[in-house]
């Protein structure tokens, strides 16, 4: 039973589960769902159910305050004025 996270973007319904839990689906809440489960399948060709973005692992930059945090690379690259 492959558990993956989706976005609900359906109407507020409630559901019963098939061991007996009721649960409300609110729009715009993210919830897991068993991907081969029948239900979710109906969810998905109605397209209630938007995949949730995994979350990349990049470092944050440690943040003191008062003290503006130095651009990327990328960023250093774009914002620099060109000379003429």
């Amino acid at each position: 039973m492959p558990v993956e996270n989706y976005l609900y973007i359906g109407p507020t319904s409630g559901v019963t589960l098939d061991n007996g839990d009721e649960k409300m689906l609110f729009t715009g809440k993210p919830y897991p769902f068993d991907t081969e489960h029948q239900y979710t399948q109906v969810l998905k060709k109605m397209r209630y159910l938007k995949p949730v973005a995994v979350a990349t692992s990049e470092p944050e930059q440690d943040v003191k305050p008062g003290v503006k945090p130095k651009p990327s690379k990328k960023q250093a690259a774009v914002s620099q004025p060109e000379e003429e």
